[in-house]
């Protein structure tokens, strides 16, 4: 299947791009700019921000966020994976961001996965995952 990894933000792309060489040399990191007239089977949508959204805020107009993850969201012809903050987007109703992680009966948080790639110190009742603090 064919797929993108997306995200409104420059610096998100560049950091990704890092992370994903491969992808970033077959073209399948970008903005959601960069996106426009393009799709994909699967869509990873990297929504970055919580506090300060500007691309991804759905509520005012001054910010187009509609119109990003609508086209972000557009880009895809199966699937979106929406990465993001579940818990704090999942409070924010109002954003179509927030209503898709309430609504979703298929999520999994970033807690999920991190458990299983730490488990907690068995000798250490109560133990923390080694990257609790960085979550």
């Amino acid at each position: 299947l064919d797929y993108a990894v997306l995200s409104p933000y420059r610096n998100q792309v560049s950091l990704l791009s890092a992370a994903l060489p491969q992808a970033r040399k077959e073209d399948r990191v970008l903005t959601v700019h960069a996106s426009q007239g393009r799709e994909w089977d699967i869509l990873f949508f990297s929504v970055v921000d919580t506090d300060r959204k500007w691309f991804t805020d759905t509520v005012r107009s001054l910010t187009q966020g509609k119109m990003v993850v609508n086209t972000a969201l557009s880009r895809a012809r199966r699937a979106v994976i929406l990465v993001c903050d579940v818990f704090y987007w999942s409070g924010h109703t109002d954003q179509l961001i927030g209503q898709l992680c309430k609504n979703s009966s298929s999520l999994l948080s970033s807690s999920f996965y991190r458990d299983r790639a730490f488990p907690a110190n068995q000798d250490e009742p109560g133990g923390e995952p080694p990257c609790a603090g960085n979550s």
